[in-house]
């Protein structure tokens, strides 16, 4: 993907962990934001794509094809089906300690 069509980076995490948790709470809760804000990322998201991500009713949310496409393709949800967690993967070399100047 060209990066002029790659979406806004701070809208990726709120939609993966929306579809792993099926719910934007829980989304919300694991990111330490609110609810709010999650719900604003993934709208963003899908104006960014030009489409609808999920199908949305009272107390309800399911993921349409082409979330659940989105979020097949989107490299930390990879990385988390091979070992199994559920919570995204750490940058790399993130436990490191700088080096003394």
């Amino acid at each position: 993907m060209p990066w002029p069509d790659l979406p806004p980076p701070n809208t990726l995490l709120p939609f993966e962990a929306t579809v792993r948790h099926g719910s934007m709470t829980a989304a919300a809760q694991e990111l330490h934001v609110t609810h709010g804000a999650v719900s604003r990322q993934i709208q963003n998201l899908e104006r960014a794509l030009g489409t609808t991500l999920f199908e949305r009713a009272p107390r309800s949310l399911r993921p349409t094809p082409e979330a659940r496409r989105l979020a097949a393709d989107w490299p930390p949800s990879k990385a988390n089906r091979s070992t199994g967690s559920t919570r995204p993967r750490a940058w790399p070399h993130a436990d490191r300690t700088p080096a003394a100047p």
